[in-house]
């Protein structure tokens, strides 16, 4: 179902409900941490990277955050402290969105050629952990995207990048199917 947006009851495997919000295909959802709020990335016909808004408890449209001719935005993350969310993907740029102005910026940030397979929050908001395709796990500020640490991710791109709950720890995916475990903390492979 290209460009439909899916909610099942985990409990009983039914469809709560299904909106379909683009002709073009969903790259990435992304559930906000405490409202009832879900944002999924959709390419519109001109080649602009969207940010479709739903109510997560009913499928409503609460609208959208546009940015310009990003191409397909392959991740989305909102943040854990602020009315922001962040988008990126193919060009390598990634986006911040406010949710209550629908304003967006890019956000720069070092080696912003490369694609954005995968980024996450840190548990304080105030730090981006980015994976890019040429086999680097980059730290970086947030607002102001300035580079805190690069890291070398041994020869592998990775593909996934997923935060746990608590923020203090993630876990890393890369294409010959390695999963590394590392601490927010200090950055460092935990493998």
């Amino acid at each position: 179902d290209q460009g439909h947006v899916v909610l099942w009851n985990f409990t009983n495997g039914a469809e709560r409900w299904r909106k379909e919000i683009s002709s073009s295909e969903i790259w990435s959802v992304a559930f906000h941490p405490t409202d009832d709020l879900l944002a999924a990335t959709t390419l519109s016909a001109n080649g602009s990277g969207r940010v479709q808004l739903l109510r997560a408890s009913s499928g409503e449209s609460l609208g959208e955050l546009t940015f310009g001719k990003s191409g397909p935005l392959y991740g989305v993350a909102f943040s854990p402290r602020s009315g922001q969310l962040v988008a990126g993907g193919r060009n390598g740029v990634l986006f911040v969105g406010d949710v209550s102005t629908r304003q967006t910026r890019r956000l720069d940030s070092h080696n912003a050629v490369r694609p954005l397979l995968a980024f996450d929050w840190t548990a304080e908001g105030d730090r981006l952990l980015l994976a890019r395709a040429d086999q680097q796990l980059q730290v970086v500020r947030f607002p102001d995207g300035k580079l805190e640490r690069s890291l070398p991710v041994h020869r592998r791109s990775l593909q996934t990048l997923t935060l746990s709950p608590s923020r203090d720890r993630f876990l890393t995916l890369d294409v010959h199917r390695a999963i590394s475990l590392w601490d927010t903390r200090d950055v460092a492979p935990r493998d």
